[in-house]
């Protein structure tokens, strides 16, 4: 469960098992950003750049402006601000931590091969950024909830396929509209809190419109559409009341699931209209007008 605290002022203190780059600069200009006494991880900025070395994970830090923010059990304020430009994360780092460079003016963020985790928030409210690369061999398999939140500039990311989990509103508000799921996601062995379904929240897509899955992961990823949920406006509303799910078969061919906001599924394979589970189904300019009006809730077919 979600706590939510006033800020407070916390010490960041140097960490004596780890190894120092600062020097002299210790709390000046670079800091000891280590999650835990073991972790080895320094930041150190120099104009508007910072450089993330080590071989560590990173602490799980709020933002200032903020205000109440969500915190993790040992947060700390955030020492470089939000005037960072240039972001280099090092090889070696193991994690980026929560709201780590939230609302800062980085365009380009380059992710290494260690990171295992990108935190909740990591990489929100970038409105500059327009590319996040991942190295080859990532070994990163979970994206923590709204990594990419409001980050309207992003049109395009490629998720490495390590990647088995995707938090809450992961691509909410960003420039993002079209996914396609990583078969990893839907694993058996993915076993995570309430709220998720497999690998993905259940409001993990909530602002997304095109979706593509594998015909290997079929079954669930129709399953996962069919209690997934996307946010609208305050009100939460099933996902397939906008979305279209896209599952490339085997065999070459594509079907298209077109939802409207009766529940009703349009499908349709190469272009061609098929029918579902019995049900009258919406062409595509139906479904689409159906989605973008509330205040109708069904069609009637003669």
């Amino acid at each position: 469960m979600q706590k939510y605290i006033l800020i407070v002022a916390i010490m960041f203190s140097f960490n004596v098992n780890a190894a120092n780059t600062c020097g002299d600069d210790l709390d000046n200009n670079c800091w000891d950003c280590g999650k835990t006494a073991a972790d080895n991880c320094t930041a150190r900025l120099d104009g508007t750049k910072l450089t993330i070395t080590g071989d560590g994970y990173m602490a799980d830090y709020y933002t200032p402006s903020v205000g109440v923010s969500y915190r993790q059990e040992g947060a700390v304020e955030r020492p470089w601000g939000n005037n960072i430009t240039n972001l280099e994360i090092k090889d070696g780092i193991k994690s980026i931590g929560i709201y780590a460079f939230f609302q800062t003016k980085i365009d380009e963020i380059n992710v290494p091969a260690s990171v295992e985790e990108i935190r909740g928030g990591a990489f929100q409210s970038i409105t500059p950024l327009t590319n996040v690369n991942f190295a080859e061999n990532s070994k990163l398999e979970i994206i923590g909830g709204g990594v990419f939140n409001a980050v309207p500039n992003l049109t395009e990311v490629n998720i490495p396929q390590s990647v088995k989990i995707l938090g809450a509103n992961t691509y909410n508000l960003s420039g993002i509209n079209s996914v396609v799921l990583n078969d990893a996601v839907f694993a058996d062995d993915n076993n995570y809190d309430d709220g998720y379904f497999h690998g993905l929240n259940l409001m993990a897509l909530s602002d997304v419109d095109n979706i593509y899955c594998s015909d290997a992961v079929r079954t669930k990823c129709e399953e996962y559409f069919n209690q997934a949920k996307f946010w609208e406006n305050g009100v939460y509303y099933p996902i397939k009341e906008k979305a279209t799910l896209n599952i490339n078969n085997a065999d070459g061919t594509v079907d298209t699931y077109q939802y409207g906001s009766d529940g009703a599924a349009a499908i349709y394979r190469d272009g061609k209209l098929k029918s579902y589970k019995g049900k009258r189904i919406f062409t595509i300019e139906e479904a689409n007008a159906v989605a973008g009006d509330k205040n109708r809730v069904s069609i009637t077919y003669k």
